[in-house]
């Protein structure tokens, strides 16, 4: 299904990014569907990944109004923000460190299999195994769950909403 962008004003997400219209860079139509995650493993409908457009778009303080969005001259001459250990700020990352895409993991409250946001939990598409995450300079890398917030944090400048509960 196709509809107006401005028809969706919000998704209730953590992106920082609240007018979906912004989301899609001015784009006159979207895919209904695709505002929808899936609901893991169970769920047969709805995206499976996430876009990231924006870097620094969620801080220890929430949703970040002053974030960057992800366009070329951004990423390469990035200076991350997060004091999140083990990185200091300001560190230099670049298109082969800033994520883009990754699978769709998001919380649902009601769900016990589903308690965290952006990190991998039982009944998420891979379950606590890990995720797949695309990143700016076009390479794909699966990351597993030890090694997740770590990456997150680091391809986002973002911190972590609630992980982990589990």
């Amino acid at each position: 299904m196709v509809a107006n962008p401005n028809a969706y004003p919000t998704l209730g997400n953590q992106s920082g990014v609240t007018l979906y219209s912004d989301r899609i860079h001015g784009g006159a139509t979207y895919v209904t569907d695709l505002t929808l995650p899936a609901g893991g493993k169970e769920q047969p409908y709805g995206s499976s990944y996430e876009v990231s457009g924006y870097l620094n778009s969620y801080t220890s303080l929430g949703n970040n109004n002053n974030n960057k969005r992800k366009i070329q001259n951004v990423c390469l001459q990035y200076q991350t923000t997060i004091t999140l250990l083990p990185y200091v700020s300001p560190q230099r990352i670049g298109p082969s460190d800033i994520l883009i895409i990754y699978d769709d993991d998001d919380r649902h409250a009601t769900d016990p299999t589903r308690l965290n946001d952006n990190y991998p939990d039982k009944g998420d598409n891979h379950g606590n195994a890990g995720g797949n995450m695309v990143f700016c300079d076009g390479h794909a890398q699966w990351v597993a769950q030890k090694n997740y917030i770590q990456t997150f944090s680091h391809g986002t400048d973002e911190y972590p909403s609630t992980w982990p509960l589990q």
